[in-house]
């Protein structure tokens, strides 16, 4: 076996677009332009150092019964990893040199509008769609680009594209002629209707898991249009994986016909589309733009949906479809409210993408949910929650306020059809998949209340249960002061060593004066006149010239390091030490405590240290039985 070359290649920076965010903002305005640049990535050299790595073998005229001749690439070849981010950043850099000769539209296209050599905008009318392919075109040529394949939904704009720079599609067309079906990144565009579809041809292939992985695939969907109905083939997949079918069995009995149900509706799907654009014909100025958020789960799998709730200046309502997305649930069994609680989360980070990539400024972001479990952890930011639903709520509360929070009755709820599976046939009968639940097509004040019952049942297996073992924390410990005033490990330690040489020097002289006393009052048990007394107090005060005081050594400096980590680790691991003290008493670590696999023991110095199976090993003590400490903590070295 040889060498790959793209074993050897750095992929570098990735400078695509999100693909995503380039479908999102192509949906923005009323008239929608599509071009390519022709070979992109044989427009950027590469550099000549670089060439004779790229070297190949080739027989002259195709003629293979002449020797092969020697060549090497001079320009970026599809196929080597290092291709797509080498002229993403020729074309960006393209956009920046010369960027400022053109309006601030023209670079900002090239720059955010671009999947790798596709361009995908959306304007308010046709002069500015005329304009920018203009001179999106005339940019891009001066970094070596030719800009072709132009299309667009307005017979106006094509028509000022040269036929040389039309899509091939409309090369021919007229003003008669109905306006074709074009790809756009993926997703079927039918520009006549300005909607996005889906055409999907499918070979007959025998039933079984691989080739079900195949089609299911094939459908391609970015957008999540009709994730519902791919839930359903994925959860077939799921089963099959269940049941440990092999790759290659065929399928028999119910779940061939679960499969041969989902695929007779494969080709239904011609008739399921959306509008492109998120404002319909004749819509006025928006003067209030919302996003909507939905989740919801189910024994199925768990899904969100979003919408877009737009206001003009007419008083007009509309709600657009924005984005899909449906998973299965997992093969280890969750409960509902956790799965419902990671929907949550999931449609908490993609409203954040939404909002990055759209241009719309949203006034407000709504999230609903019909799970009260839900809502209640979010309200109740002062519970202490176990790690998986401690970790989601933290995401939630980091992007999110409580406010935002509403609860929809779960026959109102769009995502139950993104958790729960859809057939083709019901996106007709459903139009809320689309459109959204009909009451946000209304004035907010005729939203459903949906009261929100805050309160977290006893029986709640999330809430963790705080057990005071240790005054420790719940005390004032005499080092809070000093790790408020000092972070430094050395400095902190060599504070607290001289805090050790006081309090030692301190109990020398409480113990000296007080042996002085109890002799003295001893040599004059029976006179307590004034005289005596003064000469006790004269001896006392010259105690401490005579007391031997601590002075600084490596053994008080010792001690401090010791104070220190073990203020940490009681602070930290308090539950874990109060059942290590007490192991004789019947005390067990849970097997949900962190340390719970390091087998963590006491030493004779009370500190907290890694067991395990190094205990023969030839190796340190320290090596073998690591002191154990917070990852976060200040003091680790």
């Amino acid at each position: 076996m040889g060498v790959s070359l793209n074993k050897q290649l750095l992929q570098g920076p990735d400078l695509t677009n999100n693909l995503l965010g380039v479908l999102i903002r192509f949906r923005e305005e009323k008239v929608a332009i599509l071009g390519d640049i022709e070979a992109m990535f044989h427009q950027v050299k590469v550099p000549p150092l670089d060439r004779d790595c790229l070297r190949f073998f080739w027989w002259p005229n195709g003629n293979m019964e002449n020797e092969p001749e020697q060549y090497r690439m001079t320009v970026h070849l599809f196929g080597a990893t290092s291709s797509p981010s080498c002229c993403n950043y020729a074309l960006k850099r393209t956009a920046e040199d010369f960027g400022e000769h053109y309006d601030k539209e023209v670079a900002h296209t090239i720059t955010k509008s671009m999947y790798v050599d596709d361009c995908l905008s959306s304007l308010s009318t046709d002069v500015e769609a005329i304009s920018l392919i203009k001179n999106v075109t005339s940019l891009c040529e001066k970094g070596g680009f030719h800009m072709t394949k132009w299309i667009s939904n307005s017979p106006l704009v094509i028509k000022s594209i040269p036929e040389e720079e039309r899509a091939k599609e409309v090369k021919q067309w007229s003003l008669e002629d109905d306006l074709p079906v074009e790809r756009a990144l993926g997703v079927q565009w039918f520009i006549e209707t300005d909607t996005l579809g889906f055409r999907i041809k499918c070979k007959e292939k025998i039933a079984t898991r691989r080739s079900i992985l195949s089609i299911t695939s094939s459908v391609y969907d970015p957008l999540g249009i009709i994730s519902p109905y791919v839930l359903n083939a994925k959860s077939i997949l799921q089963g099959l994986c269940r049941q440990g079918f092999s790759w290659d069995k065929e399928l028999t009995g119910p779940d061939l016909k679960k499969w041969n149900d989902w695929l007779d509706q494969l080709s239904d799907l011609e008739n399921v589309r959306i509008d492109r654009c998120y404002k319909p014909e004749n819509f006025g100025k928006v003067v209030s733009s919302q996003l909507h958020c939905f989740s919801d789960a189910s024994e199925i799998g768990y899904g969100m949906v979003f919408y877009l709730r737009l206001v003009d200046d007419e008083g007009m309502i509309h709600c657009s479809f924005v984005l899909g997305k449906s998973r299965v649930a997992p093969l280890k069994k969750v409960t509902i409210p956790r799965m419902e609680l990671t929907a949550a989360t999931r449609a908490v980070k993609l409203s954040k993408v939404i909002l990055e990539e759209l241009n719309y400024s949203i006034d407000k972001t709504f999230f609903w949910t019909d799970s009260m479990s839900v809502l209640r952890y979010i309200s109740n930011q002062n519970i202490h929650f176990h790690t998986f639903v401690a970790n989601r709520l933290e995401v939630i509360h980091e992007a999110t306020i409580v406010d935002q929070w509403k609860y929809i009755n779960t026959k109102l709820n769009p995502a139950d059809y993104a958790s729960r599976g859809m057939s083709v046939s019901k996106f007709e009968s459903n139009p809320d998949w689309f459109n959204g639940p009909e009451y946000l097509w209304k004035p907010e004040i005729e939203w459903p209340e949906g009261h929100i019952d805050k309160t977290i049942i006893d029986e709640d297996k999330e809430v963790k249960r705080v057990v005071n073992t240790t005054i420790l924390s719940s005390e004032h410990h005499g080092l809070d002061r000093l790790f408020s005033l000092f972070s430094e490990w050395k400095k902190l330690k060599k504070i607290t060593r001289w805090l050790f040489i006081a309090l030692d020097n301190f109990r020398k002289l409480v113990k000296e004066r007080k042996q002085i006393r109890n002799r003295r009052q001893s040599e004059n048990e029976n006179s307590v006149d004034n005289q005596n007394e003064r000469t006790v107090r004269k001896s006392l005060n010259g105690v401490t010239k005579d007391v031997q005081i601590t002075l600084p050594t490596t053994e008080t400096l010792n001690r401090s390091e010791m104070a220190i980590i073990k203020y940490e680790q009681n602070v930290h691991f308090e539950e874990e030490i109060h059942v290590l003290q007490n192991i004789d008493r019947g005390k067990v670590l849970k097997k949900s405590s962190k340390l719970f696999k390091l087998n963590p023991f006491i030493d004779e110095n009370g500190l907290l240290r890694v067991g395990g199976r190094l205990e023969r090993a030839d190796l340190p003590y320290d090596a073998k039985h690591p002191i154990l400490l917070p990852k976060d903590s200040t003091f680790q070295s």
